[in-house]
């Protein structure tokens, strides 16, 4: 078994292992120093091709996992604490919802951060409540942007205030809602009354 086959052996041990990241990056950077130092045992052409398998190993690694909830799980458990870090990231959260934790952060609480961003929310989910703010107290700005949430959300819930009340804005357009919720309702509204319209066209 030549040297080369040993490496391709170890990075499918170490993924097939689940190893954490750094850990498997730190025994990249030891194997690599390990065959520059035995250089002599290996020609020019072998030596290139293990130290260009071991930049190879780096790269999937540090790139893996983006959208796994793992991945949201690692970024998130440096700030919060172990059960914290599960609230955020369980039902399908992906390193954007950690992303999204830190944005919004820097004015919620730590529990509102984690109840706007929890249910797979993204960057835009921050950016949707910071917009809703603007208009809205915290508590209605996180009931409208939670569970995904976007700018478009935002939209919806403006266009749906120039013929509802607070409230039943919020309703409906919450759960990611966009501006094709107020078209419906819209419709809808012609031959229904404004609760069976909303029944038929929010993100209840």
């Amino acid at each position: 078994m030549n040297f080369l086959t040993v490496c391709f052996l170890f990075l499918l041990a170490s993924l097939a292992n689940a190893s954490p990241k750094e850990q498997i990056l730190q025994e990249v950077r030891s194997l690599e120093q390990s065959v520059k130092t035995n250089a002599d045992n290996l020609n020019a052409g072998q030596t290139k091709d293990v130290l260009q398998l071991l930049k190879e190993t780096q790269n999937i690694v540090n790139n893996a996992g983006r959208s796994e909830p793992s991945a949201c799980f690692n970024r998130a458990y440096r700030r919060l604490s172990q059960n914290e870090a599960i609230e955020l990231c369980s039902n399908g959260g992906t390193e954007d919802t950690a992303i999204c934790f830190e944005d919004a952060y820097r004015r919620l609480s730590t529990q509102d951060s984690i109840r706007l961003c929890k249910n797979r929310g993204t960057p835009s989910t921050a950016k949707c409540f910071s917009e809703a703010y603007k208009r809205l107290s915290t508590n209605e700005s996180i009931e409208l942007c939670q569970d995904r949430g976007t700018e478009e959300t935002v939209s919806c819930f403006r266009e749906a205030y120039i013929r509802l009340n607070t409230e039943s804005s919020i309703r409906l357009c919450k759960k990611s809602g966009d501006l094709s919720r107020v078209e419906c309702f819209k419709e809808a509204y012609r031959r229904l009354s404004e609760e069976d319209a909303l029944r038929l066209c929010s993100g209840n």
